[in-house]
């Protein structure tokens, strides 16, 4: 972290460098006991201004959870098979918590303080209970890590990939949630506590995480693993370049309503006559649409239609010489 500071100091001239953390606890989720969020219109959830996404697919065959996030209490760490899904091995959130979310591969967090550039801190993760039985025991699609003997070479890892101005990087960072390629067998593990895992050592900024798992038991249509795993205790942090803070040329900018069925009117108060540039992205950071705008010294207002925006999250960033604000409103 101080490599990346003490390079972009030497670049940058003007930089303000925030202290603040951003922490994805799902503290602040709100389930019964022993549940979890499932929503068929394929709604990310938010937790600590972070964003995960979550997917749903309907098929002739049934409709079900297909991709992204789901958070969760479930307890379960007993039960095997598919039924059980949503449980994690620890059976609690980290350091005892209620909650945590359970991932498919490959599933997308995003930051969404659009006009800052994050670093990643750390995160915590385990099994999900359905994987851990699975590797432990086998089942009708996976294999019992080691085999027969014990001897089997297996794993199952979590990699993790960071995407910058909405473009997949090539660096990774990799966590083994099981590992049996030890020559003294009594070495082989596979995760069922909480474990860190430090995000520190990617070598650039992220706007988005990438999660997604691998494995050892690879099939004829593809990995017969339990593509899921569990995350608690996401910790980022922004750096803002560029901005100087005391003197934002923007007093006040507000969207009314915040959630919007078809109109909504943004009012923008600036100290001068500047130009501005106000963009409307969606959850993953893509420009949906944009206008550059005159502003002048005082109180702005601008009406907008969003009629052709799917229901989802939204943001709405207003750029200009000298500040970057960012507002959340939801699409009906």
């Amino acid at each position: 972290m101080k490599k990346t500071i003490t390079l972009i100091a030497s670049i940058v001239l003007m930089m303000s460098v925030s202290k603040a953390q951003y922490l994805a606890d799902f503290e602040d989720l709100t389930l019964v006991t022993d549940s979890f969020y499932l929503d068929s219109a394929s709604t990310p959830f938010e937790s600590g201004q972070i964003i995960f996404n979550h997917d749903w697919t309907y098929s002739p065959w049934g409709d079900y959870w297909s991709n992204g996030f789901s958070y969760s209490n479930m307890t379960d760490s007993v039960t095997s098979g598919f039924g059980n899904q949503y449980s994690a091995k620890a059976a609690k959130g980290h350091n005892g918590s209620a909650n945590y979310i359970v991932g498919q591969s490959a599933s997308i967090v995003k930051f969404y303080i659009v006009g800052w550039d994050f670093y990643s801190q750390g995160v915590y993760v385990t099994n999900a209970t359905y994987t851990y039985n699975s590797m432990r025991d086998g089942d009708m699609f996976g294999k019992k890590f080691g085999g027969p003997s014990g001897n089997d070479p297996d794993w199952f890892k979590l990699n993790i990939r960071r995407y910058y101005n909405g473009i997949l990087q090539n660096d990774s960072i990799e966590f083994y949630l099981a590992d049996f390629r030890f020559s003294d067998n009594s070495q082989d593990y596979i995760v069922k506590t909480w474990e860190y895992v430090d995000l520190s050592t990617f070598t650039g900024f992220a706007d988005s995480l990438q999660f997604s798992v691998s494995s050892s038991d690879v099939g004829a249509f593809g990995m017969n693993t339990p593509a899921y795993f569990c995350l608690d205790d996401l910790v980022i942090s922004p750096i803002i370049i560029g901005l100087n803070e005391n003197k934002t040329s923007l007093s006040n900018v507000n969207l009314s309503p915040t959630i919007v069925d078809n109109t909504a009117t943004l009012s923008i108060t600036s100290k001068a006559t500047e130009e501005a540039t106000i963009s409307v992205l969606n959850y993953l950071g893509q420009i949906v649409k944009t206008e550059s705008v005159q502003l002048k010294a005082g109180k702005n207002s601008f009406s907008n239609n969003y009629a052709e925006l799917t229901s989802g999250i939204y943001f709405i960033s207003v750029n200009t010489a000298n500040s970057v604000n960012t507002l959340k409103f939801v699409k009906n």
